[in-house]
Parts: structure tokens; sequence; C-alpha cells
């Protein structure tokens, strides 16, 4: 009886055994995966700024866009030219101030006043007015072809303009040397018409001469510390 109680007991822990053995077949557990150690960065980390270091005499090419621009020269300057020349004024003409107006025959847009004589009170829109003394004169104009276009005297209370045409030439970067103009008023007149409508007006004389000698004297005395020698370039009077 004892025997057999033993083969049950021994049959039973096989069986338990082998379900156990069987169970494990059945539902295997699952091998462990592998571990991978990484670092995975963050997506606001995935273009990070890059930051460039200049050292020493190194330089680092700046986007063409961000170039610094090389400063915008000055315009070239204008050229211009010296004019050295004498006036005398005779008869009606010679009063307290004389007005010549000059004109550039290239670019009418350039137009000068010369005063010769006593300071007057400005002129509207007269932003181009060289004063100067009677006799000889030193003034700068731009370069090119130029009309002496009227003369105008004071008469009175009114100015009294009447037509010129003495024409000259100032070369570039030279002193020039227009001689001597010489404008004799023989008559006053009386003109009628327009606005107002009694204007004075006078008539005149004019001779240009060539005094070079004394223009060359005259001129290094007057201004010994300015380079340069006088070309002659006399004015014409167009009939």
């Amino acid at each position: 009886m004892l025997k057999h109680l033993r083969l049950v007991i021994v049959l039973f822990v096989l069986s338990g055994c082998a379900a156990k053995t069987q169970k494990a077949v059945v539902e295997p557990e699952p091998p462990a995966l592998p571990v991978v150690n990484a670092v995975v960065p963050l997506i606001e980390d995935a273009s990070p700024p890059v930051t460039l270091e200049v050292t020493g005499t190194q330089t680092a090419a700046l986007p063409q866009e961000n170039q610094p621009t090389a400063e915008i020269p000055e315009a070239e300057r204008e050229p211009v030219g010296i004019v050295f020349a004498k006036t005398q004024f005779e008869g009606v003409l010679k009063t307290s101030y004389v007005r010549l107006a000059i004109v550039h025959l290239e670019d009418p847009a350039k137009t000068f006043e010369l005063q010769i004589g006593e300071k007057t009170a400005p002129q509207p829109f007269s932003f181009n007015v060289k004063t100067v003394n009677p006799g000889y004169f030193f003034i700068e104009l731009p370069s090119g072809p130029y009309r002496f276009s009227s003369v105008s005297i004071p008469v009175g209370g009114a100015t009294a303009t009447e037509p010129l045409d003495v024409t000259f030439q100032v070369l570039p970067d030279q002193i020039n040397y227009l001689g001597t103009l010489r404008l004799i008023g023989t008559k006053e007149t009386i003109k009628l018409g327009g606005v107002p409508v009694i204007k004075p007006g006078f008539e005149y004389q004019a001779q240009v001469i060539n005094e070079l000698q004394e223009g060359i004297a005259t001129f290094k005395q007057r201004y010994p510390n300015v380079p340069g020698t006088l070309t002659n370039q006399l004015m014409r009077i167009n009939r």
C-alpha cells in the first residue's frame, strides 16, 4: 500500500512538471531586446546657431547684401576759370554803380550779374551777383563762352537798362585777361511803352582796349600769391 502511494505521488509530481514544461513551451517569454544608448537632439536644437570667430588678421567675407558700401565720391568739380579785366565808364554812364548782365552762351541757366561800384540793396532772385570796384576786377566763372548781354545804370529813382553784345571766352584753369571794356554814355533818352509806360534809357558807345602789359603788372601787384600767368582772351564787340 505504501509502495502504491509513493508511486502516485511521483506520478503527480512528474505530471505537474510536465504541465509546467508544456506551458513554458507553448508561451515562451520574448527574448530581451538589446539596449542601445543614444542621444536624440531636441527639435529646437536641430539647427543650432553658428558663431564665426575671427582672430588675428583674418577677415571673414560678408554676404553681398551686407558688404559695406564705398563712400560716394563728391561730384566732379565743374571746370572754372579766372577772369581778369578792366571797366571804364564815361559820360552818362559814370554813375555810382553800373550793372553788367552775364549769360553763358551754351547754358542759359548760368547767369550772373557784375555790379561795378557801390553796393546796393539785393535784387529779387539775384543769387549770382558779383560786386567789384571800378577799374580792374578779378572773378571766377565756370568755363565756356559768355556774353555781356545788358548794361544798367541808376537814373533818379529808376534803373535804365540797354542791351549789350560783348562776348568772351573763359578757359578752364586759366587766368583769362579780357582787356578793358570802355563804355561811353553819349546821352540820356526816354522810352515810351511797356511797363512802366515811360522808362529812362541812354545811348552809348563801346570799345575793347588791349592793355595786356599793364594788366600783367597790375595783377602781380594786387594778387602776388595767385599762381599762373595771364592768357590773352580779349572781349569781342558784336555789332
